[in-house]
């Protein structure tokens, strides 16, 4: 079984694609070319989580390489180090996710950095605020009912003191 649109090969029993989520079929058409492993890049444990999780939001389908000498697909929550391939068709865009990585990143103006925290702080004093309005609407409650309790006991005392 084969996936049209990212070319990974998949055992029989399985419909749908778990990357892409394209149904799969039996025979890729032959103009098309299947699937191609290059070699990456190599990551180690620090990195591999940035690299693997790039290429995926990009829609680059990473694979290592098996001891059998099989290309395994990285599932997106393992972070494992090694080599990592890429179908030949990726590997323009895979370059140029590593190219992303790799510089250094951008500075935070002081201005733009103010702004975040004044809206970030707006924020929690808009959360502060809702969480006061409940807790005095629950106070409000607990009155209201505290006040007809005590009207309803006046009632009952009146009632026995004028009989």
């Amino acid at each position: 079984m084969w996936c049209p649109k990212c070319r990974s090969e998949y055992r029989e029993g399985f419909a749908v694609c778990s990357e892409c989520g394209t149904a799969l079929v039996a025979e890729l058409k032959k103009d098309e070319p299947v699937f191609e492993p290059v070699f990456l890049t190599t990551t180690d444990a620090e990195n591999a989580w940035e690299v693997q999780e790039l290429l995926q939001r990009t829609g680059v389908v990473s694979y290592l390489e098996s001891t059998a000498g099989e290309f395994v697909r990285v599932d997106p929550e393992q972070e494992i180090p090694g080599d990592i391939y890429v179908n030949r068709k990726d590997l323009p865009m895979a370059k140029r996710c590593l190219m992303l990585l790799s510089r250094p990143p951008l500075p935070i103006e002081e201005e733009d950095l103010m702004e975040a925290y004044e809206e970030y702080m707006n924020q929690e004093g808009v959360e502060e605020a809702q969480s006061e309005t409940e807790a005095d609407s629950d106070n409000a409650a607990w009155k209201v009912f505290l006040i007809l309790g005590l009207v309803a006991v006046g009632c009952v005392l009146a009632a026995i003191f004028l009989i």
